[in-house]
């Protein structure tokens, strides 16, 4: 079982060179630490925003706590926005529950007031429920479907100092409902996956009560992933539409990596490129401390939340550890939900060979 901050002790470093409206990459710090590279990964409870189908591979059961803030205010240009995101996540291969809650903040110059500013501000609350379904041997399809609370607000204010603009000003918002759509796909080969996700199917619009409306914008990404080494993986997303940011147009380019370097510690790092506008390339890089294996009286929480793996635990004598093999998430999901595919179950068994070897040593 996953759950940051509580139980993994992480460490995230992020320069975000473009913070836009309710962006893909608004949650999950792991997906964060790899730059933003995990629409062709997820496997963990966060696959329920990322990609819907990728819980097909992932454990049976997981829990996800995730929360993170960012703020950009670039030199030289006179728009600024600031981000924060919260996921709560629960899911197993045939089924996810989650909820979301995403607030984006902007300032620009107001139009035809140099003293005054434009700020714009769009809290959304996601209330999700993820079904999955394999539809051949090696591909699954997931949806999320999410009743939307949006409360938007937009007003004219005295002031140009952007950074406090961004941390003081309270605006009055109008709130409304609406029902909207995440649809993923996920493709297992026995050296990687590859996949595609859909955000914001209906693209709902929600009003400010001053007659603007704030939209949430369709976004559509490919991702994949390929397994360079037993605990080391190489992972690449690109965005196909571009989006409207508060600095412009975006279209993103992400690379990621995430290795187990221990049994206790695993890495990540990546890059992200906008290729839409000037602004550039920000890395990121994470590090993710975890419970050991061979604890006394302590499961795994790598192998119950991160995919297939073995489950130990120290005998109550104090002898060996005791070894117990989990079925493969695939099984799992094909007893839920009545075809979870083989392919599946290549990647899962290469993986549970993989860790009978064990990590290097600490």
């Amino acid at each position: 079982m996953r759950i940051p901050p509580a139980a993994v002790l992480a460490c995230l470093l992020a320069l975000p060179v473009q913070a836009r409206a309710q962006s893909l990459d608004a949650v999950g710090t792991r997906a964060q630490g790899m730059g933003g590279a995990f629409v062709g990964i997820a496997d963990d409870a966060s696959a329920v925003y990322w990609n819907p189908a990728g819980l097909a591979g992932g454990a049976y059961f997981s829990l996800v706590v995730d929360g993170n803030t960012a703020e950009a205010i670039p030199d030289g240009l006179p728009n600024a926005s600031a981000r924060s995101g919260w996921l709560l996540a629960l899911a197993t291969p045939a089924l996810g529950l989650s909820y979301t809650r995403i607030q984006t903040t902007t300032v620009r110059p107001s139009f035809g007031i140099p003293e005054n500013s434009h700020v714009e501000s769009l809290l959304t609350q996601h209330v999700g429920v993820t079904l999955v379904q394999s539809l051949i041997d090696q591909l699954a399809v997931g949806a999320t479907v999410k009743l939307v609370r949006g409360i938007a607000a937009a007003a004219n204010v005295p002031g140009n100092d952007r950074e406090q603009l961004l941390d003081d000003v309270d605006l009055i918002g109008h709130g409304t409902n609406k029902v909207d759509l995440d649809i993923g796909v996920m493709a297992v080969a026995p050296f990687g996956k590859a996949g595609l996700t859909i955000r914001n199917v209906t693209e709902p619009s929600f009003e400010t009560g001053t007659g603007d409306e704030l939209p949430l914008q369709r976004q559509l990404r490919a991702g994949g992933s390929v397994i360079l080494l037993p605990h080391w993986k190489l992972a690449g997303d690109v965005d196909l539409l571009e989006t409207d940011g508060p600095f412009g147009d975006f279209r993103e380019v992400s690379i990621g990596t995430e290795a187990q370097v221990t049994k206790r510690l695993t890495a990540r790092s990546g890059v992200r490129f906008n290729t839409a506008g000037d602004l550039g390339a920000a890395p990121a890089v994470a590090i993710d401390g975890r419970p050991g294996r061979d604890r006394p009286g302590r499961v795994d929480a790598g192998a119950l939340g991160r995919g297939p793996g073995r489950a130990c635990r120290r005998a109550a004598g104090g002898g060996a550890c005791a070894r117990r093999r989990r079925p493969g998430a695939a099984s799992r999901a094909h007893a839920a939900v009545g075809r979870a595919g083989r392919a599946f179950d290549d990647v899962n068994r290469r993986e549970r060979e993989a860790s009978t070897t064990g990590p290097p040593p600490d």
